[in-house]
């Protein structure tokens, strides 16, 4: 159901947009936990090919942000005015972006796939299960593509959760049909004591990649038939009365292709990353995925609260009210602080437990529990750093979080992980501290520019404009 700011309060339409986005990205990081406790059940070799891939498909997502936050940043602010044409007239233009870029990336990684591989110099049974799961992967996320401009949709009205229920059928789908694929028929699987034989078809990371890729095909199904079932929440314009604009495409592309370029920063230099760290062995390079799958959890709530900041910042903007949208933010990062101090205790004391029940290889848990404890300590900034961005993201305003991306990972995390890998002090240690220091800068950035920026300042003065 959408949200109405006119009549409900800020503290309603927090907990209605952000529980159910939050619970929707637990939905969704399940599912990576679970493809990674199975694929843990085949070996190190395996593991450390998905951890691979798991960062190429990060940066993907990336990519397939500038859609998302686009189409919100334009949605909210039509559906805060109440001009129901011109959001409509942006779903259609974002739809036709979002077909066009999925066919795109298809094309791209598939043909890519064997140097985006060869790049990282691992072994070659790591290398081979790597391209044969990155190409599946490339289906999924052309089918990802096609679902966003619909999710981004119902994120805008406010209504998180359809696409929590979508996802959350599409996710346990793609459970069932994970152990089916992966292993073979009669294929022993032990989880602890217990040994059961889920196997049909013995495909191994493919499987997986098959698995994940039905999924969200089942969620591209499920979000077209919100239509004529009438639970969507625009109406789209009659096929006589639309025409392209040129301009609709370069608004979209405007505001999100700043936030991209942020949400690329970071995994895309992990990207560059994993060459120095799969230099210290195949533990390293497994400790290290298994623990960015972790990650994952950490931003369930804040995910959430990120979501609600920047739809409710563009319908209050949209509404002529940028005081509220200012206060809901303000308490939004502040609340932010609280939840990633008892988050990164919870991180810090369980981290080899975590590392170990999916990859009990001694050298695992080691990278993988040091790499934990040094990077849980840099969200302790970095969160509420987000926070800030997502809700000037909201606004439009996505140059923060571009130039935050830029300088903690480019002009810190790589050279300083260079440096520090190579001295016996640090070594794989060296790699983990810069990337804390990373997250310390990239956060401090967004904090700084919330508070003193440009766009503090216009907002509060009631003169921000979109697309100045």
């Amino acid at each position: 159901m959408a949200i109405d700011i006119r009549e409900r309060s800020d503290f309603y339409n927090v907990v209605w947009i952000a529980f159910p986005e939050a619970l929707g990205i637990m939905v969704i990081t399940i599912q990576g936990v679970v493809d990674i406790f199975w694929i843990g059940r085949l070996g190190t070799i395996e593991v450390a090919a998905v951890a691979l891939c798991g960062n190429i498909i990060t940066v993907l997502f990336g990519l397939a942000g500038f859609l998302q936050i686009g189409t919100i940043a334009l949605v909210s602010r039509h559906l805060g005015a109440r001009d129901m044409a011109s959001a409509s007239d942006t779903l259609v233009h974002s739809l036709i972006l979002g077909v066009i870029s999925g066919i795109l990336l298809l094309v791209t990684i598939f043909i890519l796939s064997p140097a985006i591989i060869g790049f990282f110099g691992v072994e070659p049974e790591v290398a081979g299960n790597g391209v044969m799961y990155l190409r599946v992967l490339s289906i999924y996320m052309m089918f990802l593509f096609f679902t966003i401009p619909f999710m981004a949709s119902f994120m805008s009205a406010g209504d998180t959760v359809t696409p929590l229920v979508i996802n959350s059928v599409a996710v346990i789908c793609g459970a069932i049909l994970d152990p089916i694929f992966i292993f073979s028929p009669g294929q022993a699987v032990r989880i602890g004591s217990l040994v059961i034989h889920p196997g049909v078809f013995g495909w191994g990371v493919f499987g997986a990649g098959v698995a994940v890729t039905i999924a969200v095909a089942t969620a591209v199904a499920l979000y077209l038939l919100t239509i004529p079932l009438g639970r969507f929440p625009i109406k789209a314009p009659r096929l006589k009365d639309f025409a392209l604009k040129s301009k609709e495409f370069w608004l979209i592309i405007k505001i999100g292709v700043p936030f991209a370029v942020a949400n690329i920063s970071r995994p895309l230099s992990t990207i560059l990353l994993l060459r120095i760290i799969s230099s210290f062995g195949t533990g390293a390079v497994a400790g290290f995925g298994i623990s960015m799958r972790w990650y994952n959890v950490n931003w369930i709530l804040l995910g959430g609260m990120g979501t609600a900041a920047a739809v409710l910042v563009g319908q209050h903007l949209g509404a002529g009210s940028p005081q509220r949208a200012s206060r809901v933010s303000e308490r939004l990062i502040e609340a932010a602080f609280v939840i990633q101090f008892f988050s990164t205790a919870l991180y810090w004391w369980l981290a080899a437990t975590l590392i170990g029940v999916m990859d009990p290889n001694p050298q695992t848990v080691h990278a993988g529990m040091s790499f934990m404890r040094w990077v849980v300590l840099g969200f302790l900034i970095s969160s509420p750093g987000g926070l800030a961005m997502a809700a000037m993201n909201g606004a439009g305003d996505t140059m923060p979080g571009m130039t935050a991306g830029i300088v903690g990972n480019w002009l810190v995390k790589l050279p300083l992980a260079w440096v520090l890998s190579r001295l016996p002090m640090f070594r794989l240690d060296g790699v983990w501290l810069a990337m804390f220091i990373s997250l310390i800068v990239e956060g401090a950035i967004g904090l700084v520019w919330y508070r003193i920026g440009s766009w503090t300042t216009k907002l509060k003065s009631n003169q921000f404009h979109l697309f100045n």
